[in-house]
């Protein structure tokens, strides 16, 4: 466990890396402990996003601010274009967007027409 502690501490020191193409913000030169959650946030979905093939994200739009979500949302949709992108989000439906759709609600699974899934 003390390990962990340091290699967290270390982590926490680091400066943050350069903007990338998806995150063109990502407050250079601050040190990763005092970015707020979002820019955390983006930080770690970077190099997850940037990694061909199938992907899947667990509530990937919390934390970011509405210019985020939008840069996600529009990565997402291209992504899809070319593999499989499982998405799981409390967000409003008008945030989803693929071929298929699930609503999961009580433990039951409603597929998704019209403005769910596009």
């Amino acid at each position: 466990m003390t390990a962990l502690l340091e290699r967290s501490v270390r982590a926490a020191d680091a400066p943050a890396p350069p903007p990338t193409s998806l995150w063109p913000a990502v407050a250079p030169g601050r040190r990763i402990g005092r970015l707020s959650t979002g820019e955390r946030k983006r930080l770690l979905l970077d190099p997850v996003l940037r990694r061909p093939g199938p992907i899947v994200l667990d509530e990937p739009f919390e934390h970011l601010s509405p210019d985020a979500r939008t840069r996600l949302h529009h990565h997402l949709r291209e992504r899809a274009r070319r593999a499989l992108v499982v998405v799981a989000t409390n967000e409003g439906l008008d945030r989803a967007a693929g071929d298929a759709g699930l609503r999961l609600r009580d433990g039951v699974a409603t597929p998704l027409t019209g403005g769910g899934a596009a």
